[in-house]
């Protein structure tokens, strides 16, 4: 017997699933552009792998930002998950 849960985590549809992955590459895809066509200055140069390189940005700014923006993405996901869940259950696709 298959459980409802995953052993860690409860399963995720596929139209949950594919929404995250939607909404996750977007917003990748929105900073590197933004990254791309902002000024030259040390908050736009901070995603880039130059930035320490350049001196735009120091070692302890990044020791706190990188994990910083990886604890927001990890926690944004199981928030779009609901909101995946909610927005395919309010609307099933034909």
């Amino acid at each position: 017997m298959v459980s409802p849960r995953g052993r860690f985590h409860a399963r995720v549809g596929a139209a949950e699933f594919r929404f995250v992955v939607v909404v996750l590459t977007l917003v990748a895809w929105a900073v590197a552009l933004w990254t791309l066509a902002a000024p030259a200055g040390p908050a736009v140069r901070l995603p880039c792998g130059y930035a320490v390189r350049d001196r735009h940005a120091e070692l302890r700014t990044l020791a706190w930002a990188a994990p910083l923006a990886a604890l927001a993405i990890a926690l944004s996901i199981p928030v779009l998950f609901r909101l995946g869940r909610r927005l395919s259950s309010a609307r099933p696709l034909p």
